[in-house]
């Protein structure tokens, strides 16, 4: 049951109606002293029959918020005396302000999709989607059923395809089917490309005979028509056929060409196939599909390479020029292509083998002409959606790193496109700033228009992304408004995506500032979030998952606060509440994406969490090795965070009685340290790889089982940490030059030091002596070792 609206003396925040797992029960003490305006935006929140009163309240709210604030500080300051109550009171009463102030953004929304959230997103399904049927309830695809008007059926269908696209198209039915094809892909531009050339043959004599047997019927003529004058509209075809005349078939030849470029140019932008595809097939099937795909995309880049070569050769030829001449000119310059690997061609794409033949025989030139191509262009930057949400992060940052230039060549859309991509695959690096640098330029190039509200909607909430991860909660929430502010000013009510992005803001915001009834409305916004989410977009399993695994934390956070007070009564209730949410998160991201996914060992890390402050230490153990293997495996880990779960894997043993128990972490963390030096850690953090060094050499001694045999080990370990701590020191400007990033001062943003720190000279000299110690020790078992073998058999130890 909904509670009704609040009398003004008695306002609180009621539950947001949230279905807890497990329980029907609501949460009845979920409150917080707030204005009686927000009091009612949150009802309307809560009963959409009362969402026809939240506006009246709302208008009367502006001045009922003054003199509330007015009278919630006198009565406060009453309780507190001295100017540490005050400033207090000031915080409570500027949080009950944000408070209000979101949830009256939030006062209309929509139990739908967020917009966006299907195929095609905002402009809906392209053409590669001709041929398929999409379930609304599961979010799944089907291939059309046959029609008895026509006789079409699947068969019919598959049998135009080649074997790899029938492969792919009934394997992944359920992905997309047709769609994922790229020979579904850019059919209207081949269409008038072909029939323009063929037009221009006819019109010069040359193969007039072909052309002639090739001609469209009345019908496909007219359908043909249609086709240009929809893309280029009538101002366009007008202009187009003034420039290349209008009644000679030479100029309608290339009024179609041109209509063929726009067509493949538009499509090409508005490319978003592959990443739309939900990957929730598991691991193996996951992979299996990301490998047709890069297959798909390596074919299309040697067709359309040929297609250019031959085109350029008939000129040439046609020219008096010699074509095997043309060709020699080709494989010769390819001596620039051996001296260094092309990342996409020879890295990204290496188990494709046509397209690593393509890379040796030709230059760079070429390879770039291959990738500036529209179809190709708009292709890699759809591929790296898909290494995106496969968490491939070295794989996307090879090509994003590729293309982004090219689309600074081509400039426009394109290059607002590659900056998003960029700041995208800069997140799941961790580097914050260069995010920051990617969007700030996208913003400044891109003036703000109403009837573009999507974009700035998307913009908005990746910029309060990024400030969320820099430690600006303010900022966050201001950037979080705005998208929100965009929809509705463009008449779009607020999404569950919305309401979300509103709880993690002020649950961020109310933990920094102190403010537990600030974060407990975080909460319940997640929690809503999710109970919409539920049936607006049943089969989005791992956006689900995210969605309760934030309201997992912000409940952890919630009853840490109370923990740091001595109320654990409280405390262990947050943290009971807290546990289904996250198991169900856990399970949603290994039966989607796999367990050794990034998503799921962030899951299972933060389920330990839970574990941890349940006093379930044999879980949270076990949660901890799964967390564990995929951060040491993972493309996109940083040091400091080996360093957190690795402390935390050392407590749970520890807790457990079981110090020995840690050797089964050691050959991840092997992998771990060898990943981290691959990707340059080592040299880019020094003093904060040395400081896990020492935590490692430390996991190692600990897990000795009494035979000494780890203590070479950790002695080797705690060596090439004295050796960075030197280097470090010896050049600290420098290094610290180099670890300024790429885009520190964006947005008057400080720059911040992520993950554990150590005072370097202090850790330096804390290894040394650990490294003379076990120095001492490891030449007494050499000496003890030698005096074995030359008696023969085991010493005596004393």
């Amino acid at each position: 049951m909904l509670p009704a609206a609040t009398p003004r003396g008695t306002t609180c925040y009621a539950s947001l109606g949230r279905r807890t797992v497990g329980t029907s029960q609501h949460l009845p003490y979920i409150s917080t002293a707030c204005t009686w305006a927000s009091a009612a935006t949150a009802v309307a929140l809560l009963c959409p029959a009362a969402r026809s009163k939240t506006k009246a309240c709302l208008q009367s709210a502006r001045t009922a918020r003054l003199h509330g604030r007015v009278s919630n500080a006198c009565a406060r300051v009453r309780r507190h005396d001295g100017p540490e109550g005050v400033q207090l009171e000031t915080a409570e009463i500027e949080a009950d302000d944000r408070v209000a102030r979101s949830l009256e953004l939030l006062s209309d929304y929509s139990t739908e999709k967020h917009p966006g959230h299907r195929p095609g997103r905002f402009a809906g399904p392209g053409p590669e989607y001709d041929g398929m049927v999409l379930d609304l309830a599961t979010g799944l695809w089907h291939l059309e059923a046959a029609e008895a008007a026509t006789g079409d059926t699947k068969t019919m269908v598959l049998a135009g395809l080649s074997e790899a696209d029938r492969s792919l198209v009934t394997k992944f039915e359920l992905r997309g089917g047709l769609a994922l094809a790229l020979s579904n892909a850019f059919r209207v531009p081949d269409r008038l490309r072909r029939e323009a050339m063929r037009v221009l043959r006819s019109s010069d004599g040359s193969g007039a005979d072909d052309a002639a047997e090739d001609a469209p019927s009345e019908e496909e003529s007219a359908v043909l028509a249609a086709e240009v004058a929809k893309i280029l509209g009538p101002a366009g075809v007008e202009f187009a056929s003034q420039v290349f005349g209008e009644n000679s078939p030479t100029g309608r030849g290339l009024v179609m060409l041109h209509a063929a470029n726009v067509s493949e140019e538009r499509e090409a932008l508005m490319r978003n196939v592959w990443s739309d595809i939900q990957f929730r097939g598991g691991d193996v099937s996951n992979a299996e599909l990301v490998s047709h795909l890069e297959r798909q995309f390596a074919n299309q880049l040697v067709a359309t390479t040929e297609t250019r070569l031959g085109t350029r050769a008939e000129e040439t030829e046609g020219a008096g020029a010699s074509n095997s001449s043309n060709e020699g000119d080709v494989v010769d310059g390819a001596a620039d292509a051996e001296e260094a690997d092309d990342a996409i061609f020879n890295i990204a794409l290496r188990g494709c083998t046509n397209v690593a033949d393509l890379a040796q025989r030709l230059p760079k030139e070429e390879l770039d002409a291959t990738l500036l191509e529209p179809r190709n262009l708009g292709v890699a930057l759809d591929l790296v959606g898909v290494y995106l949400k496969n968490y491939e992060i070295d794989k996307a940052e090879l090509v994003i790193t590729r293309v982004v230039p090219l689309c600074r060549q081509r400039g426009g859309t394109w290059l607002i496109k590659g900056l998003d991509k960029l700041s995208m695959v800069r997140m799941k690096q961790f580097r914050a700033y260069d995010a920051m640098a990617a969007l700030t330029e996208i913003e400044e190039v891109v003036p703000f228009s109403e009837p573009d509200w999507q974009f700035h909607d998307i913009l908005y909430r990746n910029l309060a992304w990024c400030y969320s991860v820099l430690g600006e909660p303010e900022r966050c929430l201001e950037y979080t408004r705005k998208s929100v502010e965009v929809k509705r000013d463009a008449g779009i009510p607020s999404s569950w995506f919305d309401i979300w992005d509103m709880g993690k803001s002020h649950a961020s915001l109310g933990q920094k500032m102190g403010q537990r009834k600030e974060m407990q409305v975080g909460y319940e916004l997640c929690m809503k979030a999710a109970e919409i989410h539920r049936s607006a977009e049943p089969g989005d399993f791992v956006m689900l998952a995210k969605v309760l695994s934030n309201a997992g934390e912000v409940a952890l956070g919630i009853g840490d606060t109370y923990e740091a007070e001595g109320n654990d009564e409280d405390a262990q209730l947050w943290f009971v509440r807290a546990e289904p949410s996250l198991r169900e998160s856990y399970e949603l991201h290994t039966g989607a994406l796999g367990p050794l996914k990034p998503l799921s060992g962030w899951a299972a890390g933060t389920t330990a969490h839970c574990m941890a402050r349940l006093g379930k230490w044999e879980e949270c153990a076990e949660f901890l090795a799964l967390a564990w293997k995929v951060e040491c495996t993972k493309d996109s880990t940083t040091t400091g965070a080996v360093i957190e779960l690795l402390s935390r894997v050392q407590e749970a043993q520890q807790m457990l009685g079981d110090p020995q128990g840690l050797a089964r972490y050691l050959d991840d963390l092997d992998l771990g340290l060898q990943g981290l030096r691959a990707r340059g850690w080592d040299r880019r953090e020094r003093d904060v790889f040395a400081l896990l060094l020492q935590r490692a050499a430390n996991v190692v001694l600990l897990s000795d089982d009494g035979s000494g045999k780890a203590i070479p080990r950790a002695f080797d370990l705690l060596r090439e940490a004295v050796n960075h701590l030197e280097i470090f020191l010896g050049s600290r400007r420098e290094q610290e030059l180099q670890r300024e990033p790429e885009g520190e001062g964006v947005r008057d943003v400080p720059h911040k030091e992520f993950g554990p720190r150590a005072d370097p000279e202090a850790l330096l000299q804390d290894v040394r002596n650990s490294v003379q110690y076990l120095g001492m020790v490891v030449q007494s078992v050499e000496a003890m070792e030698m005096c074995r073998q030359s008696k023969g058999g085991e010493p005596e130890l004393e």
